[in-house]
């Protein structure tokens, strides 16, 4: 009973299934067989358009080629023809001006032509027309005045008829330069002029003539082309009485009723009359369309018409050059490629055919897949790890697979059972209702009754009619990866704060390559120390390599020490070491380590102010050694020149003494007396030489004028005394000096000034020196110069100047400053400045 019970279970559960595939389908594809006749539907009309854009294009290809192959052809032709009547009409303009220069340019013609000496202006004219004519094949000379009267004029051979206005003329006129061009007369005849003025210093005296008729040109120009080839001219430029004459003098029967609106005036003999004719009868309409279509069949030859408008200089159409082409090979060319397009065509309509039943037999093999990709479909959705549901937009349940079985069960009704936030479902179905999709996050209540967190991705799917068919919504159960998320970003906070809070530079790095390269470190962290350190914004710092934020790091020693921490795992440090690139030149001392997740860690101090100080303790400390030692020597010196000066000085002047009271002793003793007075002399002089010597060795080692009348009087004191051992003058002022200034102030700036004289006597030679002594009431300032040989900036800060490191202890002893100025031939200035020490009340002894 069981197990039937079961299998009639599985039984109505299959049934169920297959029911709701089947409902599915039907709001999916709703009465088309799942959707195969809709296919069909769709493909039909862009296969008709698709046709129609086909046949249109293969039409105005046909059409185009067509047109394309006769303009072609007419360029090509009427190009040559044009290209050879520029270069002949060029090539006889630049010969008549060359002929008409000489005689344009002579002082005589001008003259001739302002004066009306028409025999003078005769006489030149026939000399160079007939080697003109001769040369050149030139008809007409003619020389005109100012006003434009003819003042002598040949013309070989005499034509009947008059000349026309010239236009030439005029427009060498107005525009003051040479003019040339074609003109032509009332009777027909085409002739090249070139007019140049004449000037003198008056302005235009006159005009010069030259010209040719170029019937002989145009038998050059025309007559070699193989094309049939006339040229005619407008009936309305000519008067008939004089073109009939000028045509039978050229022995021509003249025909000027021939054609309707035009004269033809030479053909080559390759042009066919009839044809002419036959062409030239449209010629309004052929006006208008220069080059037209008409097609005129004779002697087995096709002619096609092309037109050339002829202009006279003033450009005016005068003529027209008639050009017919046998069109013949061109005909056969466009049978040709109608023939190869029309092939074309019909293979292109067969594979149009074929890839349409293709086509349907595609629609008809998706009709029967159709069923068979649901199944694929619901079996796919049946094995989701996601919990799938869909519903009709009235909330009547279709399908769910086994995800949502085990989420909700299978016999809930209404979605507020699963469902908590009542308004967020609202708001989800309305979405889903019109169409649109929704994303977000909410609590479930499972079938067991527990709340879990859900990620919910819903969505609508429309039948072929665009109507919302099916309502579908994925669950993502992100309950656990929620907590995991939180404990993570606690954690992260902490070691976020730990991170940003440090007093060091800290620094995370991707390694890329095998890390022997500062390329290979790209930043991905930067802690604020560091930022402050680069003193770069966080964005221009992250993504960068190590190379590009300091490009000299590949010398600076801690790549390999990155590289041997990446490769082995194991920290290092490395000790303080000196960078220096075009930016940064600092110590630094860095502690690397390698995190689990492949990174490098570089924690790092900026140590420069440290190093810095050390450096400059040690220098302090060699140089107060080498001043210590320097003083010693001083002081034994000193020592042994007060021991010479004693004995050598002193004791000479005491013996001396002791000799002479012992001659002033003889006369007691019974010996003469007559010396007596003699010895007690020199002993005065002995004893007041003793006196001067222990007081000069005295006030070398403190002058008491120091101490009794301060440091202006001992000041002035040592120049007056000084300027015997310098032999130069020496100029002394104070200014605000409070008096009498004693104490350690005093005694400091009096050695140092007496130590800048003594570099002065040793070293300067000057030939003269300044000392002044200022206060301003806090500061003392003492400044003396020199117009020496002065000293290099290099020598100032040498610590083997020690007569210059002595000046600077003693103004630091002070708080004072020392600034020394000087150039190599333009002297020393020595300035001094110290505070001045606050003021003694008045009845203290100081």
């Amino acid at each position: 009973m069981a197990e039937s019970g079961r299998r009639k279970t599985e039984a109505e559960r299959t049934a169920g299934e297959h029911a709701r595939m089947a409902e599915l389908s039907d709001l999916l594809f709703p009465g088309t067989g799942f959707g195969g006749i809709t296919v069909l539907r769709r493909l039909f009309f862009p296969l008709a358009a698709l046709v129609v854009i086909l046949v249109a294009g293969f039409g105005w290809m046909l059409y185009s080629s067509w047109v394309v192959t006769w303009e072609s052809a007419d360029r090509r032709i009427l190009g040559r023809v044009q290209a050879e009547w520029d270069r002949v009409m060029t090539e006889q303009t630049r010969e008549l001006s060359a002929c008409l220069a000489p005689v344009a340019e002579a002082p005589e013609t001008a003259t001739d032509l302002r004066e009306g000496n028409r025999e003078a202006l005769e006489v030149r004219a026939r000399g160079v027309f007939e080697e003109a004519r001769r040369d050149h094949g030139v008809t007409h000379f003619f020389f005109h005045g100012a006003d434009h009267q003819t003042l002598a004029a040949l013309h070989r051979p005499v034509r009947p008829g008059e000349f026309s206005d010239r236009f030439t003329l005029r427009e060498a006129e107005r525009t003051g330069a040479e003019a040339a061009g074609l003109e032509v007369g009332k009777r027909g005849t085409f002739t090249l002029r070139v007019v140049r003025p004449v000037r003198d210093a008056g302005g235009i005296a006159g005009f010069v003539e030259m010209g040719m008729e170029i019937e002989h040109l145009l038998n050059r120009i025309l007559l070699p082309s193989d094309n049939s080839l006339a040229v005619t001219l407008w009936k309305r430029q000519l008067e008939r009485g004089l073109w009939e004459e000028g045509m039978r003098w050229m022995g021509r029967e003249p025909d000027w009723g021939r054609f309707p609106e035009e004269v033809l005036v030479w053909a080559n003999p390759a042009a066919d009359p009839a044809c002419l004719k036959r062409f030239l009868q449209g010629t309004k309409r052929q006006r208008r369309h220069p080059g037209g279509e008409d097609v005129v069949a004779a002697a087995a030859r096709t002619w096609r018409p092309i037109l050339k408008p002829l202009n006279d200089a003033s450009g005016t159409e005068v003529g027209r050059l008639v050009v017919l082409y046998d069109i013949r090979w061109l005909k056969l060319a466009q049978q040709r490629l109608l023939t190869l397009l029309a092939g074309g065509g019909m293979f292109l309509a067969a594979g149009f055919l074929v890839l349409i039943h293709a086509l349907l037999r595609r629609a008809d093999r998706e009709v029967h897949s159709r069923e068979t990709e649901l199944r694929v479909f619901k079996e796919a959705v049946d094995n989701a790890a996601d919990a799938i549901v869909m519903a009709t937009p009235d909330l009547k349940r279709i399908y769910q697979n086994r995800a949502f079985d085990r989420l909700a069960g299978r016999d809930w009704t209404d979605p507020q059972q699963v469902y908590l936030d009542a308004e967020k479902w609202k708001e989800v179905y309305e979405a889903l209702c019109t169409g649109g999709e929704w994303s977000g996050e909410t609590n479930i209540r499972t079938i067991g009754g527990e709340m879990r967190r859900m990620i919910i991705s819903a969505y609508a799917l429309r039948n072929p009619d665009g109507q919302v068919a099916v309502l579908v919504g994925l669950h993502t159960d992100v309950t656990e990866h929620r907590r995991a998320e939180e404990i993570l970003r606690q954690s992260a906070a902490l070691r976020s704060g730990l991170f940003e809070h440090m007093t060091s530079g800290a620094a995370i790095y991707d390694v890329r390559g095998d890390g022997s390269r500062g390329e290979d470190y790209i930043v991905k962290e930067f802690n604020a120390a560091s930022l402050k350190m680069e003193g770069l914004p966080h964005e221009d710092v992250v993504g960068k390599s190590l190379a590009d934020l300091r490009p000299t790091i590949n010398r600076f020693g801690l790549i390999e020490v990155f590289q041997r921490v990446w490769q082995t795992g194991e920290a290092a440090v490395m000790p303080p070491a000196l960078y220096v690139d075009g930016q940064y030149c600092n110590w630094y001392e860095n502690r690397v380590f390698k995190l689990p997740t492949g990174e490098i860690v570089s924690i790092y101090d900026d140590v420069t102010e440290r190093k810095l100080a050390e450096k400059q303790q040690q220098e302090l400390t060699d140089r107060l050694g080498k001043l210590t030692r320097h003083l010693q020597g001083v002081r034994e010196e000193e020592s042994r020149r007060i021991a010479v000066w004693l004995h050598d000085v002193v004791g000479q002047m005491l013996t001396r003494a002791r000799m002479d009271a012992m001659l002033l002793e003889a006369p007691a003793g019974g010996g003469p007396g007559g010396e007596a007075p003699g010895a007690l002399s020199s002993l005065k002089r002995t004893l007041d030489d003793a006196v001067k010597t222990i007081r000069s060795i005295s006030m070398d080692l403190r002058p008491a004028i120091l101490d009794d009348f301060g440091l202006v009087a001992a000041l002035e004191w040592s120049i007056h005394e000084d300027q015997k051992r310098l032999r130069i003058p020496v100029r002394f002022e104070t200014e605000g000096v409070p008096e009498p200034l004693t104490g350690d102030v005093a005694v400091a700036f009096y050695r140092m000034a007496r130590e800048c004289l003594t570099n002065i006597a040793r070293h300067a030679k000057a030939a003269s020196a300044n000392v002044r002594l200022a206060a301003d009431g806090t500061t003392l300032t003492l400044v003396v110069s020199d117009d020496g040989r002065g000293m290099p900036p290099e020598a100032i800060d040498s610590p083997m100047s020690f007569g210059l490191s002595q000046l600077f202890e003693r103004a630091n002893a002070l708080g004072g400053d020392v600034q020394i100025v000087s150039q190599p031939g333009c002297g020393t200035t020595v300035r001094i400045t110290a505070p001045l020490p606050p003021a003694e009340p008045p009845g203290e002894p100081s």
